[in-house]
């Protein structure tokens, strides 16, 4: 897998290994390569970028899974030439490639009151404008069998945003965002994405494509007055505007000011997965408690 240093690759590390799993992730520093051992995972040397150093190992593999990004304005150069890369060592094996590649609730438009789903149409940001075409080419490449998972927000106890109003919120600032307090988001914490990972690893109906949610609409606001009940003082938000200088091609935060109500129906049904942290009062206790100080 890539990605396995990343709040969503470290959390599908974790589970894999507590199935039994065993998992080879890249790794393109000691200091990855370390964390990668220390989560139950084999470090592979190599990059992203470099393709070539990895994907005869990747292929070896029973599946592979794509949780990297360089999150750079070079993202989808990156990430085409991976794929690219995958695709051509995919036609020498003898049976198709199980591969799972993480996309982006971004894909799809503003929908603060109706859910969406599955088969709501693409409208994505034009900073990820390149990642339909992307994921068009490899449904339909025959050497693969591809699974598609778009997580809403992830949040886990150091990133995401229930995280970052708690680090704004101890330290005194605003919490700063392109999203005004009556923004909608949904929220998903690492470990119930990284089960829905797993479940679509192991199930048998391996062709989806998924909306991974677990809280499906909140707004800024009401996360921010849970963090503040359970950590005590207030927060303020404030919104803040795009620079004048950022391209929109690579402007990804203008994500958050994109009010998304999510269904997650599809996943629940066809592979019986249920979120455990689907409350905004237990996902905050849960996340806050692992970083609260030792007394």
């Amino acid at each position: 897998m890539t990605g396995g240093t990343g709040t969503i690759g470290s959390a599908v590390v974790r589970e894999l290994r507590d199935r039994g799993h065993h998992i080879v992730a890249l790794a393109r520093s000691e200091e990855a390569s370390a964390r990668i051992r220390d989560a139950g995972a084999s470090p592979f040397p190599g990059d992203l970028r470099d393709p070539a150093g990895w994907t005869d190992r990747a292929m070896s593999c029973d599946a592979f899974i794509h949780a990297g990004a360089s999150f750079s304005d070079k993202m989808a150069e990156i990430d085409r030439k991976a794929m690219q890369a995958v695709l051509r060592a995919a036609t020498f094996r003898k049976k198709q490639l199980r591969l799972i590649y993480t996309g982006n609730i971004w894909l799809y438009p503003a929908s603060p009151e109706v859910p969406l789903s599955e088969t709501t149409s693409f409208d994505p940001l034009p900073a990820l404008s390149w990642m339909t075409g992307q994921i068009r080419s490899l449904q339909t490449a025959l050497n693969l069998s591809v699974s598609i998972i778009h997580p809403s927000f992830v949040c886990s106890a150091r990133s995401g945003p229930i995280a970052y109003m708690a680090q704004a919120l101890r330290s005194g600032k605003p919490f700063k965002t392109r999203a005004r307090p009556d923004t909608v988001w949904s929220l998903i914490s690492d470990e119930d994405l990284a089960r829905l990972y797993a479940d679509v690893l192991e199930g048998r109906n391996f062709r989806l494509s998924l909306l991974a949610t677990a809280l499906p609409a909140i707004t800024v606001q009401e996360i921010a007055s849970w963090v503040e009940a359970r950590l005590g003082g207030t927060l303020k938000l404030k919104t803040i505007a795009a620079s004048e200088d950022v391209d929109p091609r690579h402007d990804l935060d203008a994500g958050l000011a994109r009010s998304q109500a999510v269904s997650a129906n599809k996943a629940t049904r066809l592979l019986k997965w249920s979120p455990q942290l689907d409350t905004i009062e237990t996902l905050v206790d849960h996340l806050l408690a692992e970083t609260e100080p030792a007394i």
